[in-house]
């Protein structure tokens, strides 16, 4: 068996190299009708094994591709049904073959055909014939695929399958040989770097920076820990979480490492205010790794808990001026409170009728807090009387 499987490999080989796709097809549909039936699932696995290697490099997957189109179509694949849920083991890997193919080919459409008949296949866990690191890889190209073609149809089922795959690849203790673990590993980045890019659309920034800060502790490379820094920064679970995760950024980097993030990174944690200038540059940074706009509110955010320290009561005008943020317009300052409120971030209350903003004690007092319309009012005028002397021009 394994001396039919390398002649047919060989074969197949050869007619890839000189283009003929079709007789390619033609020598593994009749070396498919040569073996028994038992030596079929052998024979397969190792044949797409070879194809696998072949479809992963840019001269070879297009060859693979048109060569398992042609397959795809004929009756050896497929067994008395042509449902995905009644798809045979050679059909699975078959489809794993054209998936990776088209991947390399940057063909994102024909991935997501082919990936999602694996992925919706009943067998997609059971069937021996896939390994666990090609099933990831099924879950790591959906998750790419969808996000080049703003699709959203499959990602939920991919990331739900895609967990117990890590976890369970994590802790293996399985030896491999070096090619082997070689492709583990870069199914496993792939796989966590698509995982965050997907947390980082549904604007879960937490549980991307985990992904992020997983990936820079598998591959070490600077990138890694910059996209996972510039994500701790997004975090607006709470300050302790988002603490906690500029804690595990700074611990693990430097000036020389973050040459360009470090010591804003510090300022953060350490509990300063960010400047414009502090804040066009973190957006500059950032411009490839997060959404501009999630950044450009967390920084806001950053800067509204800290003066929410320091005042009482101020007018908007004032506090966007001690925020040195000349962009921000009142609905926008009003709409980013808002959403601080119902986040349980902050305590306040919004006098959009004087253009007042009144900062609870703390956090935990969010909606325990009742001043009287008399208290509000001298407030409110004590403040304004400060303004005026100060800074008239605000209240114009």
């Amino acid at each position: 068996m394994a001396e039919t499987s390398s002649s047919c490999g060989a074969s197949v080989e050869m007619a890839l190299g000189r283009g003929d796709f079709k007789g390619a097809a033609t020598i593994v549909q009749e070396a498919l009708r040569a073996v028994s039936y038992d030596g079929r699932k052998s024979f397969f696995t190792q044949l797409c094994t070879a194809l696998l290697r072949r479809a992963r490099t840019d001269n070879g997957a297009p060859g693979v591709a048109k060569a398992g189109e042609l397959l795809w179509t004929m009756p050896e694949f497929r067994t008395s049904s042509s449902a995905a849920s009644s798809m045979s083991g050679e059909t699975l890997l078959l489809a794993s073959v054209l998936a990776t193919a088209y991947m390399t080919m940057h063909n994102y459409e024909k991935v997501l055909v082919f990936d999602c008949e694996l992925l919706q296949s009943p067998a997609f866990f059971t069937y021996d014939g896939l390994t666990a690191t090609e099933r990831l890889a099924c879950v790591a190209r959906i998750l790419a695929a969808s996000r080049m073609t703003s699709g959203t149809r499959y990602v939920d089922s991919a990331v739900h399958k895609g967990t117990p795959l890590y976890y369970g690849l994590a802790k293996s203790c399985e030896r491999l040989d070096v090619a082997a673990q070689r492709q583990r590993d870069a199914v496993m980045c792939t796989y966590l770097f698509e995982l965050a890019c997907y947390r980082q659309q549904q604007k879960d920034y937490l549980r991307a920076f985990q992904s992020l800060l997983a990936l820079y502790e598998r591959n070490k490379q600077p990138e890694a820990l910059c996209r996972a820094a510039l994500t701790a920064l997004c975090i607006r679970a709470s300050e302790g979480v988002r603490q906690a995760a500029l804690q595990d950024v700074l611990h693990r980097s430097s000036s020389l490492v973050l040459p360009s993030l470090y010591a804003y990174l510090q300022q953060a944690y350490n509990q300063q205010l960010f400047r414009a200038a502090d804040t066009a540059a973190l957006l500059t940074a950032a411009e490839a790794y997060v959404a501009e706009d999630a950044l450009r509110n967390a920084l806001r955010e950053h800067n509204i808990l800290l003066l929410a320290k320091t005042f009482d009561c101020v007018y908007w005008r004032s506090l966007c001026v001690h925020m040195d943020d000349a962009s921000i317009t009142e609905e926008e300052l009003y709409d980013l409170l808002v959403e601080m409120v119902l986040g349980q971030r902050l305590s306040v209350a919004i006098h959009q009728d004087t253009g007042f903003i009144e900062f609870g004690e703390d956090e935990a007092g969010v909606g325990q807090r009742v001043a009287a319309d008399a208290d509000v009012f001298n407030r409110i005028a004590k403040t304004t009387a400060v303004i005026a002397a100060a800074r008239p021009d605000l209240l114009s």
